[in-house]
């Protein structure tokens, strides 16, 4: 729903920047950014050992839209409070590669290269 031309379109996002666009690496342009869990919330399907196929939700906290360049790349946000436990992430983060395999940035949001952002509350917790 965002990349190449589509981008142009940026009402599709609840929350365009229109006027408010921010640099943040040199030759980069926050282009876009949403919230909101339902506008951006997917799920990856796992096999697990003990339960057998798994379907992880995957909703981040923030998804953006940058250019670089001239290219266009989505960013997941995920903001680490500490209030979930290490195997779950763990498992999350699994999941966003599946997702990523089977095309989920480019189905989900038209972009096919994409990173996930986390951000932890701690230099421990990153360990």
């Amino acid at each position: 729903m965002l990349a190449g031309e589509r981008v142009q379109r940026d009402a599709q996002l609840r929350e365009p920047l229109g006027k408010h666009r921010v640099g943040l690496l040199r030759d980069t342009e926050l282009v876009a950014w949403e919230h909101a869990p339902e506008r951006i919330g997917d799920a990856a399907h796992l096999y697990d050992d003990r339960r057998g196929a798994v379907r992880v939700p995957l909703v981040a906290d923030g998804f953006g839209i940058v250019r670089h360049r001239g290219v266009v790349h989505g960013l997941l946000v995920e903001i680490d409070r500490g209030t979930v436990g290490i195997p779950r992430m763990t498992l999350k983060y699994r999941a966003y590669v599946r997702w990523w395999e089977s095309g989920g940035p480019e189905r989900k949001f038209g972009v096919r290269a994409l990173r996930v952002l986390t951000v932890a509350p701690s230099e421990k917790r990153v360990e």
